[in-house]
């Protein structure tokens, strides 16, 4: 079979699937998601998905499930890498991470957080923080007219919780050099992230790692595991989808290839 024709064979495969199996993952949602237009609105999602990131669908079919069913159970929005959730092809498996705006939703939905901030510094701001007991941060932009051409010092995330409690993350430019080079293997590509939003990586990074200190609640039925560096979603059951997801027309759990 062609690459085109296998492409095309395998997206009407998966839009068929969530067609067919629609009334039963849209019983995973969240309840206040649980209507006909949002599970519409998601499928459109994960179609475009599949479209836009083709390979996705080289990987098994068992972990192309799993992580469609973690989108579903976090009630979260597939819209991409700077979105609320994204997915990664790892060798053969399909891996669903978090992104920025995933990380403060589910946050958010904890109910015990009144505010978030995330922001970067650039040189010429004028800031200074404190951590410990007593922490805070005060940051004024420069007026400058290029301020978003200067170089990134600091990252911030700061949460107050409705206790009035206040959880401060601080990283300055060596340690998101250092998780960059650690986490990302692509980052010196000139289509990575780091390359094309490198602001919103600088929040998606200090959010992470504020959220992984424990110090701030997160609200989900679906575990999560925060200590990696971007947060995946673990143990989803996912057969409860689609039954007999291995017969035709994948094989041997893949989808079919060229």
């Amino acid at each position: 079979m062609s690459d085109d024709r296998t492409l095309e064979f395998n997206l009407a495969t998966i839009e068929s699937k969530l067609t067919e199996t629609q009334d039963r993952w849209q019983r995973l949602f969240p309840p206040s998601l649980q209507t006909n237009e949002h599970s519409e609105y998601i499928k459109g999602l994960l179609i475009s998905l599949f479209k836009e990131s083709p390979d996705l669908l080289n990987c098994r079919v068992d972990s192309i499930w799993r992580a469609i069913a973690s989108i579903v159970k976090l009630g979260l929005k597939p819209d991409g890498m700077m979105g609320e959730c994204y997915l990664i092809r790892y060798g053969q498996e399909a891996k669903l991470q978090i992104g920025y705006k995933g990380l403060v939703e589910l946050a958010r939905r904890s109910g015990e957080i009144s505010k978030i901030v995330t922001y970067v510094v650039r040189e010429g701001d004028e800031f200074e923080y404190s951590t410990g007991i007593d922490s805070y941060e005060r940051h004024r932009p420069c007026d400058s007219a290029n301020r978003s051409e200067q170089p990134i010092t600091h990252a911030v995330a700061a949460i107050k919780l409705t206790n009035g409690e206040i959880n401060l993350q601080v990283m300055d430019w060596s340690a998101l050099e250092r998780h960059k080079t650690q986490y990302s293997k692509g980052a010196n590509s000139k289509h990575s992230p780091w390359n094309t939003a490198e602001e919103q990586m600088c929040k998606k990074t200090v959010l992470s790692g504020l959220l992984r200190s424990g110090c701030v609640p997160i609200q989900t039925d679906v575990e999560i595991d925060m200590k990696q560096s971007n947060p995946v979603v673990t143990n989803v059951e996912f057969e409860e989808l689609v039954e007999n997801y291995n017969e035709s027309p994948a094989s041997e759990g893949n989808l079919a290839s060229a």
